[in-house]
């Protein structure tokens, strides 16, 4: 008799993670391109239902072996997909694959492409380090983060989140000045360099 893991139902409702060595069983992840495929399914991830747990196996495999993974664009711009009915998201897969280990932080894109999961691109942070990597946001009419036109004076006002709390760098003639004095700010607190790119 095969010996084979029947995944309790309890699992998928509690959305626990599979263990990296599950994932490399699972899937394959292409470091340079970033891609996941679906491998041959080992038997032990099947058990019985309408048919046998060979069955089973044989069924899904012709259908999905070799085919791309977790390639679901969510409304967030980011790729997922479930594996054994528990959501995933595909740059977390391929850092926990890549490394053995589930990221501890938030997985960042340096280059701010939220699909290019090669893992040159793939950074684990703190929640505050992945703020410091956004783009500009699509409410921004000065074309640059943290720099507005106040109406009132006619002045430009640089502004920085630190701490918690919004940092007021100062008011400026010119857009430019303006943009000086929060790129000198960002360069201060650690900043990616990406930080309020167009993407």
């Amino acid at each position: 008799m095969t010996d084979r893991i029947v995944l309790p139902r309890e699992m998928v409702r509690k959305n626990e993670f599979l263990c990296p060595a599950d994932l490399r069983d699972l899937l394959y992840y292409n470091p340079v391109t970033g891609g996941l495929l679906w491998r041959l399914r080992p038997i032990r991830f099947f058990d019985e239902t309408t048919r046998s747990a060979l069955g089973n196996q044989a069924v899904w495999n012709a259908r999905h072996a070799g085919h791309p993974a977790l390639n679901c664009l969510a409304a967030n711009g980011y790729l997922c997909g479930s594996i054994l009915r528990t959501g995933y998201k595909a740059h977390r897969v391929a850092w926990a694959i890549y490394f053995g280990y589930w990221p501890s932080g938030y997985i960042d894109h340096e280059n701010g492409v939220r699909t290019d999961n090669r893992i040159s691109n793939l950074r684990d942070v703190t929640q505050q380090r992945n703020c410091r990597n956004q783009k500009l946001h699509s409410t921004n009419s000065s074309g640059i983060s943290g720099v507005s036109l106040c109406r009132d004076s006619g002045k430009w006002r640089a502004r920085i989140p630190r701490d918690g709390k919004m940092q007021f760098l100062g008011s400026f003639t010119t857009r430019e000045e303006a943009a000086q004095a929060r790129k000198r700010a960002e360069r201060l607190l650690g900043y990616h360099e990406n930080h309020g790119v167009a993407r």
